[in-house]
């Protein structure tokens, strides 16, 4: 049986890499008044929408309205050598990414989404790399900032 819904957005980007086909919607999102330390919270206007399909199976994403993200959670100057989330792909990745660890899904699994859907964005190799690097030894769950947080507890 197969489920329609109604509100899953049109694609913005479409295509086919290395056999591997995609559909990416447009990312509506709209700043809040809010700041998780120093970065600005923002909240997705309309759902987001990714699918990755290749021969027999198929992956597909619907991040919904309202989900609030900060995009990365790695040192801003990371994400200025980075271009921020404004460069083309990062932001969907990142919205991608955050969404499936707020959904507890383990982080090795949700920085292999976040490389699949900055591949099929075109996103340059050097910035992939950069970008994986920050999450893996700078990022929310990486060791250095359970270390870090976990040293800052007990100096109080």
């Amino acid at each position: 049986m197969m489920r329609v819904v109604d509100d899953i957005p049109a694609p913005k980007y479409h295509g086919r890499l290395n056999g591997l086909g995609f559909t990416v919607s447009h990312l509506w999102l709209e700043p809040m008044d809010r700041y998780n330390g120093n970065r600005r919270i923002y909240r997705l206007v309309k759902p987001f929408h990714i699918t990755m399909f290749s021969a027999g199976c198929q992956l597909s994403i619907l991040v919904p309205t309202g989900f609030e993200t900060d995009f990365a959670s790695f040192p801003l100057f990371v994400q200025f050598v980075l271009g921020g989330h404004d460069a083309v792909g990062v932001g969907e990745a990142s919205i991608c990414h955050d969404y499936v660890c707020v959904n507890k899904l383990p982080a090795p699994v949700a920085s292999a989404l976040m490389l699949s859907v900055l591949a099929i964005l075109a996103v340059p190799r050097w910035k992939r790399v950069l970008i994986i690097f920050g999450l893996t030894y700078m990022g929310y769950r990486s060791p250095i900032q359970r270390f870090c947080r976990r040293f800052r507890k007990g100096k109080k």
